[in-house]
């Protein structure tokens, strides 16, 4: 990986960070609908992480172009999925849905960090250029 990609993770990552502790700060309260919404979105989130790095690692041994389509299959079962989450979360008044999205919003960026530095290792590992 090159110097500046690492650089522009680092970056990206820590920026959507602040961003969302600031978001949470803002317009989360800390109370228990806001702890549960943010501790189902962290959860929810580790498992999407999880989920999302195996599906990212084995993907790119088939190649690029059947990598590339399940990564973006990926992405639209997650849009699917958090929307769903959302609406489900707005009806029930015991979870903060602003909170749940935020922190799983977190997680969401640092799979996509995590997603690209998998991608240009395939490549370079391929004598392609990153």
């Amino acid at each position: 990986m090159t110097a500046t990609t690492t650089k522009v993770l680092i970056a990206m990552t820590v920026g959507v960070a602040l961003m969302v502790a600031g978001g949470v700060a803002y317009f989360v309260d800390l109370d228990s609908a806001g702890l549960l919404g943010a501790g189902i979105g962290a959860a929810l989130g580790l498992l999407n992480l999880a989920v999302g790095y195996r599906m990212t690692s084995r993907a790119v041994t088939l190649g690029l172009n059947p990598a590339l389509r399940i990564l973006v299959g990926g992405f639209f079962v997650r849009l699917v999925v958090l929307a769903g989450l959302l609406l489900w979360f707005h009806s029930i008044p015991s979870i903060d849905e602003v909170a749940f999205a935020l922190v799983f919003m977190l997680f969401f960026f640092v799979l996509v960090a995590i997603e690209i530095v998998i991608v240009e290792k395939y490549l370079q590992g391929n004598g392609r250029p990153a």
